[in-house]
């Protein structure tokens, strides 16, 4: 980011342009009416140039920028009354809460809930935990930094802000790995690769995108049970992608034949989806996280 100290026009037109591409990103994306959370990416760019210029200015001067130090200090205030309210209140809130949570982080949540489906995991505790946690490094990281930056020390608060995003991105990691065994497909994908023969079908009820990892696992193609809607749509009609998606009545067919047919599914109750076709054996053979695995025989 060219130096601002001269204040050319070059410059100041170059700042506009800067701050033109943050608004237009955040607005354009505040007004879809299907906002997900990655849309905001294209702003950071141009919001950490306009920060970094910020700071890049105040090592430079002998005084501590004032618009500087009040974000710092907006930001120490907020950090510090959302993380002392999570210290606070982690170990009294319950599913629900940790429920709506997740689902702010992750629109798959967000589906479950809309579902009526109940909080997906036995414990809230490691939940607790990780909120906790997140709410010590907010509010001692930004306010330590808060101090230093007050203290003519730059570059010592750059370093305090940039050690709360990694404090953050830990704990991110972290609760990854809490929720993994619920989402990861390898349970039941190494379920399918010790029973399932080359020759009997595994299909995959819904988007296959949630469960992507099957044929990595696997090995197999998979058939997708009314799932062509999403990101194989485009896809889904070459040549390649005749007979691997289904509608209900093919998969009827396909399960009444003489081979055995795997169905995975992850989608709450959705397990009967033989309701329709009477007659139809339908066998359950194991839950594996938010999976189901079912056959049409029994062994």
């Amino acid at each position: 980011f060219p130096d601002t100290r001269s204040g050319s026009a070059p410059d100041e037109r170059l700042r506009l342009l800067v701050g033109l591409w943050a608004v237009v990103v955040l607005g354009f994306f505040s007004l879809s009416s299907l906002t997900l959370e990655h849309y905001m990416l294209p702003a950071l760019p141009p919001l950490s140039l306009m920060v970094g210029a910020l700071w890049a200015q105040s090592a430079r001067t002998s005084e501590p920028l004032t618009s500087l130090k009040w974000l710092l200090t907006a930001s120490a205030v907020g950090c510090a009354i959302v993380g002392g309210g999570l210290m606070w209140f982690a170990d009294r809130l319950g599913p629900e809460a940790f429920f709506a949570w997740l689902a702010e982080l992750n629109v798959y949540y967000r589906i479950l809930r809309e579902q009526g489906a109940v909080f997906p995991f036995s414990s809230v505790v490691l939940f607790a935990q990780l909120a906790r946690e997140l709410g010590g490094v907010l509010t001692v990281g930004v306010l330590v930094s808060l101090l230093l930056f007050c203290w003519r020390r730059p570059l010592a608060a750059f370093g305090a802000v940039t050690a709360v995003a990694g404090g953050v991105a830990i704990l991110v990691f972290r609760l990854l790995l809490v929720i993994e065994p619920h989402h990861s497909a390898k349970p039941v994908a190494a379920v399918l690769k010790q029973q399932a023969q080359q020759s009997e079908p595994i299909v995959h009820q819904g988007s296959l995108e949630y469960s992507a990892s099957l044929p990595f696992y696997t090995g197999r193609q998979i058939h997708v049970l009314n799932g062509r809607r999403g990101d194989l749509e485009f896809g889904s009609r070459y040549p390649e992608g005749q007979g691997l998606f289904l509608d209900d009545a093919e998969l009827a067919r396909l399960w009444q034949g003489p081979k055995r047919v795997f169905l995975v599914t992850r989608e709450p109750g959705q397990g009967d989806v033989f309701a329709g076709h009477s007659g139809q054996p339908v066998f359950l053979l194991g839950r594996y996280g938010s999976r189901s695995l079912y056959s049409n025989h029994g062994s």
